[in-house]
């Protein structure tokens, strides 16, 4: 019986079982490649050959993708209204993982690929919308929002060993600081690939909080530096006392959609945004701290406790000493680790707000198109990423990434491009 308000209403489900295509092939077999002019070892000639690129893994089977989804469709009133809900639960076993692994091996990637366990994406999709006519005007809007959590079930294949990988693309002190540290850190019962590092309790405010509190063999920790919390209670700070610090998945994902059409002029707009997520500032601890020969901007050091600026929020970079008799200063950079720790000091909430497209345009009619012998015709302007919203202080938080370098914004992350565009759309 079909009701005054409710037009539509469908329940649905479904469940299948998929494969994963997206793995480099031949991971069962060793593979090598050749090389041209390489030193094997320093002050070597050049020398021709083939080297290793891939370690053969001969038990390494197919995942599996096990997915459950369960939907609610509606519309009301003609269909002015309407909504989608939809229930997943996606289970990947035998998880296909390219491990990092010690460079003594020899291998270019660094990378061993295996089955490392099971991991689950349970979430809810929801959809709300309405479109109308009203005389020649028409519009429509669109709201989507997903709530998604990332959980590891298992790490059984790697005998549950925790999963350390990530970094800040930065290889040595001579191009940034955090050299050679893991930033994201993976075990069963957590979502994959958690920030990691030591938990930072705010910055020394006098000589008396310094000397009541653990600190870092062999750093020289004082006023203006960070205060690590000793997570063990052991009385040191240790890489004992490193901890979760930060989860680069949202809460939630939303976008909006909307569009206006009035006497030939339209107008579409699109947002999309996530909100209840961290992101960790790899660039930070680089574009803070001095460069390695003690170079650095005049607004770094003015914003940070150093030679008379007091306490700031941002910890101290170094011990700057004047020269006796005529001769320059000299300058110990960050004796306590302030930007070479990976810490929560450089972890951020990433929610932002953009405008990812924005079109206006508008279709001519009557005689014109005729004499053009043209069945339509449209003008149109538009433009990509217009701005964005968020109180993260990088340049873009909006950051791809594998499962081990989600959320990490590092030098290698390009922005995205703000593009503006005119065209004419013509059928005949």
């Amino acid at each position: 019986k079909q009701l005054a308000v409710i037009n539509q209403l469908k329940l649905r489900g479904s469940y299948g079982v998929l494969g994963n295509s997206n793995i480099p092939p031949y991971l069962f077999l060793s593979t090598y490649e050749y090389v041209n002019a390489q030193n094997f070892y320093p002050g070597a000639p050049p020398s021709i050959g083939y080297t290793q690129t891939l370690i053969a893994n001969p038990s390494i089977k197919w995942e599996s993708v096990y997915e459950t989804n369960v939907g609610l469709d509606a519309e009301f009133l003609s269909g002015r209204y309407f909504f989608t809900v939809e229930w997943y639960n996606k289970t990947t076993e035998g998880m296909l993982y390219a491990l990092p692994i010690p460079t003594s091996v020899g291998l270019p990637s660094g990378r061993f690929y295996t089955n490392i366990g099971s991991v689950r994406n349970r979430g809810v999709d929801v959809v709300l919308g309405t479109r109308a006519t009203a005389g020649k005007l028409t519009y429509s809007a669109t709201v989507t929002g997903s709530f998604n959590q990332n959980r590891v079930l298992n790490l059984d294949n790697i005998n549950s060993t925790p999963i350390l990988a990530g970094d800040n693309g930065y290889g040595s002190f001579n191009y940034g600081q955090q050299p050679g540290q893991y930033l994201t850190y993976t075990r069963a019962g957590l979502p994959f690939g958690q920030f990691y590092g030591y938990q930072v309790d705010g910055i020394y405010q006098d000589q008396a909080q310094v000397d009541g509190h653990p600190q870092r063999a062999g750093a020289k920790a004082t006023v203006g530096d960070l205060i690590y919390r000793d997570v063990d209670g052991d009385g040191v700070i240790t890489d004992k006392d490193k901890t979760i610090i930060g989860n680069p998945y949202p809460k939630l994902t939303y976008g909006i959609n909307l569009n206006v059409s009035w006497r030939g002029f339209d107008v579409a707009a699109l947002f999309n945004g996530v909100a209840g997520v961290d992101l960790y500032n790899g660039v930070a601890p680089y574009s803070q701290a001095p460069f390695s020969d003690g170079n650095t901007t005049a607004k770094v050091f003015g914003a940070s406790f150093l030679d008379g600026n007091g306490l700031t929020s941002q910890p101290r970079l170094g011990v700057l000493t004047p020269g006796a008799n005529g001769a320059p200063a000299t300058f110990a950079a960050d004796p306590n680790g302030n930007y070479a720790n990976v810490s929560s000091y450089f972890v951020e909430r990433g929610d932002y707000l953009k405008l990812k497209n924005l079109q206006l345009g508008y279709t001519l009619g009557g005689g014109l198109l005729e004499r053009a012998r043209a069945k339509s015709a449209r003008l149109f302007v538009m433009a990509n990423n217009l701005f964005t919203l968020t109180r993260y202080s990088g340049i873009d938080p909006e950051i791809a990434g594998d499962v081990t370098l989600r959320g990490i914004d590092a030098p290698l992350q390009y922005p995205h491009t703000r593009i503006y565009s005119v065209g004419v759309d013509v059928t005949f």
